[in-house]
């Protein structure tokens, strides 16, 4: 399943062109839960690297997606309504909750602060100061995200690279004290069988 982000531009924003999104970005913006029913099998705990991570794969699906609806011309509120109505998981849930007080009268940079401080995740951080900078100042969201984006992706493909790292180290332990010991008495065993006979 993907997202068709052409229908979204033309149908829903009134787009003339989207730009082009990678495989992976879709993919990640799958994990975020558009038209998706799948579930997590487990369920990571607060401030666990796990659920770190997971918050941070789902930021970055939504990442990859809001900056199309900024530029589609929604504010930043209405661009996180219409992730927060799609999404799944930790984050879609609080989207959710600080937008229902928003509506209710809080103000939106007071939501966003309370979003980062109920996530407590580095990344969640840096996009709730991004947003309520382009609330107060006016500066290019849109950009902004893209660049975090980018960053997230990187500590993402270097926290796998260091996992493929431990893991091909666990797998050398039973090479090197199980397998080799096995091969190496299974050839010597004729050798020393032979030598015990003329002895």
């Amino acid at each position: 399943m993907t997202v068709d982000f052409a229908l979204i531009g033309t149908g829903v924003l009134g787009l003339a062109a989207l730009p082009a999104m990678t495989t992976s970005r879709l993919g990640i913006a799958e994990r975020l839960g558009f038209k998706s029913t799948a579930r997590p099998s487990a369920q990571p705990t607060p401030q666990s690297p796990a659920y770190a991570d997971s918050l941070d794969a789902e930021l970055q699906a939504l990442l990859a997606v809001l900056p199309l609806l900024l530029r589609g011309g929604l504010s930043p509120i209405k661009a996180l309504e219409w992730c927060a109505s799609r999404a799944r998981g930790d984050l879609g849930v609080a989207l959710i909750r600080g937008l229902a007080e928003v509506s209710l009268g809080q103000s939106e940079e007071r939501v966003l602060a309370d979003l980062a401080d109920r996530l407590q995740t580095p990344s969640m951080r840096e996009f709730s100061v991004k947003v309520r900078s382009a609330l107060h100042r006016g500066n290019r969201l849109a950009e902004m995200l893209q660049s975090q984006a980018v960053g997230i992706e990187g500590r993402m493909r270097a926290a796998r690279i260091a996992a493929a790292a431990k893991a091909e180290s666990r797998m050398m332990v039973p090479l090197v004290f199980v397998i080799l010991p096995v091969t190496i008495g299974v050839a010597l065993l004729p050798s020393i069988a032979a030598i015990s006979q003329l002895a």
